[in-house]
């Protein structure tokens, strides 16, 4: 069976930040070979980290097949849509990067997200998937984009489940209490956005037994940021949006990532009556590049299909009560 290949997306979102200009996110849709139409349809929307891109979902390593997340997930009857937030990559850059905050970025995420569910479900979303009448919704962010998650859920909602891949609420290691830690940043060419160097976080992302060419590939997604998100690394930031999100969640993290304690991270999530956490063996902060990232991938897509599968059956039993 050969691989889902990415089908680029190009979603107008509008302004759901209030920015003052039209929105359009960047993704890649990866259908699954086999849907079984009888069943609920996760729809899986992979967020990334800062300064990477769509393509951390789907790293293409040559020569070293089974890099890619969005193509495991698909082959496992996921239909998947990894995306540029807004202000990175392929999406939309405002004109004042300084106004692109969490919030904004979250609100386009929204937005995407009920276009994503609504189009799946009339058959609208592309040519190869007929229409999904039962979807459930899984948030799926690594690092800034689990921030993104939670501040998403929390204010606007969208998922049905979230998952949070190494994003902390408490202080990040090696960063202090205002947010800095030892890293160079350097403006960009556009006004009100930064770049930050990738190579000064290897150490933090990768343990030693990464290949180098791994991280090479891995270091091709990247990205310019807008400046109105660099509050992301104040200790708790979104830990108040956490604690609002009802739905159930999966924390992932890497044995060496960047909380400071990852048994701790579940009371955060208050409101959930569902945490689940997984600590992922051997790996540092970027999981999709280690080289036991089968066991996360497989570990969370039992998750996400045996809750996909429980809310169809509790849907079924209320109608036929």
């Amino acid at each position: 069976m050969s691989e889902p290949e990415p089908e680029p997306l190009r979603i107008e979102v509008g302004d759901p930040a209030g920015l003052g200009e039209p929105c359009t996110l960047a993704a890649w849709l990866f259908a699954p070979p086999i849907i079984d139409r009888a069943a609920a349809q996760p729809l899986v929307v992979m967020l990334p980290g800062g300064t990477y891109t769509k393509a951390y979902h789907h790293l293409v390593v040559p020569g070293r097949p089974g890099y890619s997340a969005a193509q495991y997930f698909a082959r496992r009857g996921a239909v998947i849509v990894a995306l540029d937030h807004l202000g990175t990559g392929e999406s939309t850059h405002p004109r004042d990067g300084g106004r692109v905050t969490l919030e904004a970025m979250a609100a386009a995420n929204a937005s995407l997200v009920a276009i994503l569910r609504e189009r799946l479900m009339r058959g609208e979303l592309s040519a190869g998937l007929r229409p999904l009448p039962n979807v459930f919704t899984v948030g799926c962010g690594h690092s800034l984009g689990g921030y993104l998650a939670q501040i998403q859920q929390a204010d606007f909602g969208g998922y049905d489940a979230v998952a949070i891949l190494g994003a902390t609420c408490e202080a990040m290691r090696g960063v202090d209490d205002m947010g800095r830690g030892k890293r160079e940043i350097l403006p960009a060419d556009e006004a009100g956005y930064f770049l930050m160097p990738r190579r000064q976080n290897h150490h933090a992302f990768y343990r030693p037994d990464v290949p180098l060419d791994v991280i090479a590939a891995d270091d091709q997604s990247f990205s310019a940021l807008p400046s109105g998100m660099m509050d992301v690394g104040l200790p708790g930031r979104t830990a108040g949006h956490a604690g609002r999100i009802a739905v159930p969640v999966f924390l992932a993290f890497g044995s060496e990532d960047l909380s400071p304690d990852p048994c701790r991270e579940p009371e955060f999530y208050r409101s959930s009556g569902d945490v689940t956490l997984y600590l992922l063996p051997d790996a540092a902060h970027c999981h999709n590049s280690a080289s036991t990232r089968h066991l996360l991938w497989r570990r969370m897509s039992d998750w996400c299909a045996a809750l996909a599968a429980y809310s169809a059956a509790i849907a079924t039993g209320l109608k036929g009560q």
